[in-house]
């Protein structure tokens, strides 16, 4: 399952944004690329699109051209890099790929190695700054999946780091790397929910929920606009240990607080993907919001199946630019979580 992001057309593009600002002040490429200390090929081909510059290049570069904050931030963005304002970045996703059969080993790095390539190379990009593994299965002390993950990728020197949970842990997974991005501490974040290896939840699942457990997906999210399709809306996380509150009712609070952190009433939900965690729950959700059962995705199960069913929708059509996707999960362990994101322009 493999789905290609393109930069969506609202997004700045770079060329044209550094163009512009050249011409205002009345600078040549050649006039430019000497103040920069960067040779004019290759600021010409930053402006035709050809060559992706590094952030200090492009901070450079804005110095050198006297942007001001904006404009540099727009720069920034627009290159894929975080901006220096706090509070004006977002986490966007920028690749997605699943996988459903077990992966070379049958335990959690097979699946996400796998799952992680796919994601990669559905972004366009192998550079990324840190994995997070969201799992389920049973860690080995002292041996985390995210390190050897990495590794396999040829990501050596990314930080990695495992999350342990069950079916919200593709949610919970979003929520860190949306905090990492927006920090600035990383720039591009693959996050790989992998369930192989996982003891089965009790009650048994049904043979259609069971294969979410051999399997993976996962997605690239990239600095960007908190405004551009893909770009995530607040992850709302809670937990309720003692089941005070009745678990349908947790997952329509939730769900309405993260539809009201990006404007969104019911009615704009074009399709709301959930785990099975709570299947009874879910079922009450989309009544109590009207979804109908054309427009839900699943089944989905484990900290994979999230991930896994979007990457499918995106591979065969039943996610398209511009949907509004409300994402939720609960599960036996009594966490939750919800968000909302409109779906990014897609090439298969």
């Amino acid at each position: 399952m493999i789905a290609t992001s393109e930069r969506p057309t609202d997004t700045p593009d770079l060329g044209s944004v550094l163009r512009e600002l050249r011409r205002r002040r009345g600078l040549s490429q050649l006039d430019l690329a000497a103040a920069a200390d960067v040779s004019a090929r290759h600021l010409s081909f930053v402006e035709n699109g050809r060559s992706r510059p590094g952030r200090e290049l492009l901070l450079r570069l804005a110095d050198r051209l006297d942007a001001d904050a904006a404009q540099r931030d727009t720069l920034l963005v627009a290159a894929g890099h975080a901006p220096l304002r706090p509070g004006a970045t977002g986490a966007v996703v920028d690749g997605i790929g699943g996988v459903l059969q077990p992966g070379d080993t049958g335990s959690p790095a097979g699946s996400a190695v796998e799952a992680g390539r796919r994601a990669l190379l559905s972004a366009g990009s192998p550079a990324v700054d840190t994995v997070v593994v969201a799992t389920a299965a049973p860690g080995r002390p002292g041996r985390p999946a995210a390190p050897e993950v990495a590794d396999r990728l040829g990501l050596g020197d990314a930080a990695a780091f495992d999350l342990a949970t069950v079916c919200g842990g593709f949610l919970y997974g979003l929520a860190n790397a949306v905090g990492l991005v927006a920090s600035g501490a990383s720039e591009r974040v693959l996050l790989i929910a992998s369930d192989a290896g996982a003891p089965e939840p009790c009650p048994p699942w049904t043979t259609a929920a069971r294969q979410w457990l051999a399997g993976a997906g996962a997605v690239v999210l990239r600095a960007g606009s908190a405004d551009e399709p893909g770009a995530l809306g607040t992850v709302v996380l809670g937990t309720d240990a003692r089941r005070a509150v009745p678990s349908a009712e947790r997952l329509y609070a939730a769900s309405l607080r993260a539809m009201e952190a990006v404007g969104w009433t019911a009615g704009d939900i074009d399709r709301l993907a959930a785990d099975r965690g709570e299947p009874e729950a879910v079922v009450a959700l989309a009544g109590r919001l009207n979804v109908s059962a054309e427009r839900r995705l699943g089944p989905a199960g484990g900290s994979a199946g999230l991930a896994s069913s979007l990457a499918r929708a995106a591979r065969d059509g039943t996610l398209a630019a511009g949907h509004r996707v409300l994402l939720t999960a609960y599960e036996g362990d009594r966490t939750w979580a919800a968000a909302a994101l409109r779906w990014p322009r897609l090439r298969g």
